[in-house]
């Protein structure tokens, strides 16, 4: 009885798992469809067996495989044509030369498999199905025979190829789960083909991906080292766990990991730099940083690798200059002025080898380092320098008009914002940032008339607008008692168009407030002249405290108390006044 008789599940099972991936097959009636090629050349026998055992249960396993739908075994005269080519004969076909021979014919997949004479007379066979292209092996176990029991241990590889299969499909499966990117799908179907090959490092690969993708990292994390266990060199699961530690905020492993990668790839400055991104973009820009270092103490003169360096270190002054209390005036931390200095060395490495070449985007960035630095005539000496050359960057002339207004040289810097506008008309928030220079002048009517202008063209910046000067109003004017000024201020932007509800409460508010101080030390002469002059003030701060909304309730204010003293205030003037008649 054949193995296709006793096993009719299994033809089916290996047409159903491989035929997507065989050629177009033509019609079964009558008719071959193409089948992928297995090479099993004659069993390898060790230690003095008997070659005839061999070579009989290679025939045998032939013959089996030849009933596939799926699969044919090369034939022996073909193997032995192909080991004339390259002078060498069937009993020198260990499992290198088999698989090198494979590669050879084009056979998708290679039988090795050699045995020796046991103890009590049998032979013990060991064997492994190689896939040619991936490189990955199937185990088929041990058997064993004895020299009548050909077909026998044909019928123990044979089924261990069913199996195999069964292995192919799942690994299939998990591959294009993880392709059309359906992890959740993926993932049982890479379990199921590593149960039935744990071997498969493909596989386990791809698993790894998977997981990753599910947030489950650690777990990803270990699959790979099971793989670097066996193959220290594999680089794709070296860069692949150095991404992996990268996520999981393992610096130090992370650098390890691609540390060993580009071992395997030394002087090669385009995949350092392609690994130092993939690093910044896991989360470990500091790590990306370190492999750029690393690279410029073997390549010291690469301006690509300075360049690099410089893009991590300003991001990386940023990150901690970003993250920093948004009431500290302090100064710098020490780790953000590291990382300033590192881009300024670097973008100055690459300006001296590129000059005007170099890209804007490194000027920028080198002018924003120092300023952050409080380094102002030097920002402005690197803009005038930028400008040279790209003299219609709008982003480059708005940081040269901060580095002007940080030296004090505010007209300058308005001319650098009049600049930005020409070149990029829709640019956001130049009107603002000029109204916001001319209040930190004390240029308080000029920056009204800019937000005027503001709030005219986009009501949606009204808002911004109008706080900016309500900050400066309280600052300025109602904590120092200049409550003319502070009144003059919040009356001209309450009035600005496209105001939200709730600024305009707390503006009322304020201005009522200011207004309410200042006529309140103006009457205290209590003249008919000065209750004629204040008592239009108190009626103003009764309306407006009538359009407060719920402002004062949030800053623990008690409207009604404040409203009878403001009603009891112009009762007064109204009787100075009644009586001065």
């Amino acid at each position: 009885m054949t193995l296709q008789t006793r096993y009719p599940v299994f033809g089916m099972l290996v047409a159903m798992v491989l035929t997507a991936g065989v050629p177009a097959a033509r019609g079964l009636a009558g008719q071959e469809m193409s089948r992928f090629d297995i090479l099993v050349p004659d069993l390898r026998p060790l230690e003095g067996a008997d070659r005839d055992f061999g070579r009989e249960v290679a025939k045998e396993l032939r013959e089996v495989l030849n009933t596939l739908l799926t699969h044919r075994a090369i034939e022996r005269d073909a193997v032995k044509d192909a080991l004339d080519e390259v002078d060498l004969k069937m009993e020198d076909l260990d499992c290198v030369r088999t698989r090198q021979l494979a590669a050879m014919m084009n056979a998708e997949v290679a039988l090795c498999a050699d045995y020796v004479r046991g103890p009590d007379g049998d032979y013990v066979v060991e064997a492994v199905f190689w896939v040619v292209q991936s490189a990955e092996s199937f185990d088929v176990g041990t058997t064993t025979g004895s020299e009548r029991d050909e077909a026998v241990v044909a019928e123990h590889i044979f089924r261990h190829f069913d199996r195999y299969t069964m292995h192919l499909r799942a690994a299939a499966n998990c591959e294009g789960f993880a392709h059309s990117r359906l992890w959740a799908d993926a993932l049982p179907n890479c379990d199921e083909a590593l149960r039935l090959n744990p071997a498969a490092q493909g596989t386990r690969y791809r698993r790894a991906r998977v997981l990753l993708e599910l947030d489950r990292g650690e777990e990803a994390l270990e699959e790979l080292e099971t793989i670097l266990e066996e193959s220290p060199l594999r680089d794709d699961a070296l860069q692949l766990a150095g991404y992996t530690a990268a996520t999981l905020g393992l610096s130090d492993d992370a650098h390890s990991y691609y540390s060993r990668y580009l071992e395997l790839k030394p002087g090669n400055v385009t995949v350092r730099m392609r690994v130092a991104y993939e690093l910044s973009q896991a989360g470990d820009p500091h790590g990306a940083a370190r492999l750029v270092r690393d690279g410029l103490e073997l390549a010291p003169d690469d301006v690509d690798l300075w360049e690099q360096l410089g893009g991590y270190e300003f991001l990386l002054g940023e990150e901690v200059y970003r993250a920093r209390d948004t009431g500290d005036t302090g100064s710098l931390a020490p780790d953000a002025v590291g990382h300033y200095r590192g881009a300024i060395e670097a973008y100055e490495r690459v300006f001296s080898e590129r000059g005007p070449e170099t890209s804007a985007r490194i000027l920028r960035s080198g002018a924003v380092a120092r300023l952050r630095l409080d380094e102002f005539g030097d920002a402005v000496v690197w803009c005038e320098t930028a400008l040279r050359s790209y003299t219609a960057d709008a982003a480059l002339w708005s940081v040269y008009g901060d580095a002007l207004r940080r030296m004090d040289r505010l007209d300058e810097a308005l001319v650098a914002l009049d600049r930005v506008e020409e070149i990029d008309p829709d640019r956001p928030n130049v009107g603002l940032r000029r109204g916001s220079w001319l209040l930190e002048a004390g240029r308080m009517d000029d920056a009204l008339t800019v937000f005027a202008d503001v709030a005219a063209a986009d009501p949606d910046r009204a808002d911004a607008a109008a706080r900016m000067v309500l900050v400066e109003a309280h600052a300025n004017g109602v904590q120092k008692e200049r409550y003319g000024y502070a009144s003059r201020a919040l009356s001209a932007v309450r009035a600005l168009p496209g105001l939200t509800d709730e600024t305009r409460h707390e503006i009322s508010f304020w201005l009522g407030y200011a207004i309410l101080k200042g006529a309140a030390l103006e009457q205290e002469p209590r003249t008919l002249e000065t209750a004629r002059s204040t008592l239009p003030s108190f009626q103003r701060v009764l309306e407006l405290f009538g359009d407060v909304g719920d402002y004062p309730t949030r800053v623990n204010v008690d409207l009604a108390e404040l409203r009878s003293n403001v009603q009891t205030y112009v009762e007064i003037q109204e009787a100075i006044i009644r009586r001065g008649r």
